[in-house]
């Protein structure tokens, strides 16, 4: 139907795999908030870009360990897909956050957490994301 309307679309072969490569990207938006950054600038100085990194490999491991079809190299087309954002561009949660807004912060980092904890993954840098972003989330909500 979208093929005959124009429109370029596909099927998943596996959409559990594609929500999970959606997912490993966006957790990055948490650690902007937590330091204040852009996507450019986070990924412009060295220590915050290798945080970056190990936050996604964190998140790629627990998806391994949960058993999700990923490519071996995903960590590395993530990077790529983040270095590709504009300079200036933020995630959605980022802005929530520096807003004083609810964000989806227990819906990311968060979940990466209670996962981790369940299957037994040690993601420090996700821990620490969420647990400097959680007071601001409770703040927000009430």
């Amino acid at each position: 139907m979208f093929t005959a309307a124009g429109i370029q679309a596909s099927i998943s072969k596996d959409i559990v795999a594609e929500l999970w490569r959606k997912f490993i990207v966006i957790c990055v938006g948490g650690l902007l908030a937590v330091t204040r950054t852009t996507y450019g600038e986070l990924r412009g100085l060295k220590e915050t870009r290798q945080m970056m990194v190990d936050l996604l490999v964190e998140v790629f491991n627990l998806s391994q360990k949960i058993g999700i079809n990923l490519e071996l190299d995903f960590v590395k087309k993530a990077v790529a897909i983040i270095d590709s954002y504009p300079y200036d561009s933020t995630a959605s949660l980022t802005r929530d956050i520096w807003n004083g807004k609810p964000s989806e912060i227990e819906y990311q980092n968060g979940s990466v957490v209670k996962l981790s904890e369940k299957y037994g993954i040690n993601t420090p840098i996700n821990r620490f994301v969420y647990q400097c972003l959680l007071p601001l989330e409770i703040k927000a909500r009430k």
